[in-house]
């Protein structure tokens, strides 16, 4: 990583602190409601009655995999934090296993959010029913270019802001 991307992580990191520092102070209803999440662990406790769905499913060769797929996002999410790569094929249960990776490595390694960073809109929103389906759309802030004013409220406004 260059040093000029480093830099401006840093100083985004402190401005993103010291606002949230003043918010606290001036403003704690605001404060309030940007920790009004669900923890990670239940979360997970989410995720895992989620999954549980699947075990009911047909065998085929197709839900073999997933599984497969999803058994080994889960052993990978012990290792050490860093930049982690998933590919599958379309179809191979990608944003599922992607999300029990997530949960269980914020879980292992004490992390409080997760946020997913996905390319298309349309993949963004596809994405982020799922997610809601998994966990609620209380726990679920989507964030993009085409919201609706119907999309957009406080809670997801401070969210997005942080």
């Amino acid at each position: 990583m260059e040093i000029h991307h480093v830099v401006r992580m840093l100083f985004s990191c402190l401005v993103d602190a010291d606002y949230l520092d003043t918010e606290q102070f001036m403003d704690e209803t605001s404060s309030r409601m940007r920790e009004s999440y669900s923890s990670i662990v239940d979360l997970k406790e989410r995720l895992d009655r989620y999954i549980g769905r699947f075990s009911s499913s047909a065998p085929s060769v197709v839900n073999r995999l997933r599984s497969e797929v999803q058994r080994m996002c889960e052993e990978r999410s012990a290792m050490t934090p860093g930049v982690f790569e998933l590919t599958v094929p379309t179809g191979g249960g990608k944003t599922v296993a992607s999300v029990v990776w997530a949960v269980n490595h914020a879980c292992r390694h004490g992390k409080q959010r997760i946020i997913i960073a996905i390319p298309f809109t349309s993949i963004i929103m596809q994405t982020a029913q799922v997610l809601r389906e998994i966990f609620g759309s209380e726990n679920v802030i989507e964030h993009h270019s085409v919201m609706s004013d119907e999309m957009i409220n406080e809670r997801t406004r401070l969210a997005a802001e942080n």
